[in-house]
């Protein structure tokens, strides 16, 4: 069936592609280690998507911290680390990346 019809053959490359994506940059997301690295990585990823310094963030630090396999109190103590450092401002509903380098170089890009 996909041979006789270019358009299904299209359709399911960008699933199977999409999926593959997907699975990819959890892989990324999860061999990450230290807690900074986790949220410089969510930053940009999320900075992809607008290319603002401003990043807007839905989900509480608590659901943040659910997300990357730590307690609430370690990120809330990294993050005041990282705005201490004038890497990023972090407010209720948003976020402001002063440093795109610094954030960057905890990434090792």
């Amino acid at each position: 069936m996909l041979s006789k019809e270019p358009r299904v053959m299209v359709n399911y490359l960008n699933i199977v592609s999409g999926k593959a994506q997907f699975l990819s940059e959890k892989i990324t997301f999860l061999s990450l280690k230290t807690i900074k690295e986790k949220i410089a990585y969510y930053l940009l990823q999320k900075m992809k998507n607008g290319r603002s310094s401003v990043i807007s963030v839905e989900q509480t630090q608590t659901n943040l911290a659910d997300l990357f396999g730590v307690t609430r109190p370690s990120l809330t103590r990294t993050i005041l680390e990282m705005e201490k450092k004038g890497i990023l401002t972090w407010s209720r509903d948003h976020v402001l990346i002063s440093d795109l380098k610094q954030l960057n170089l905890i990434l090792g890009r």
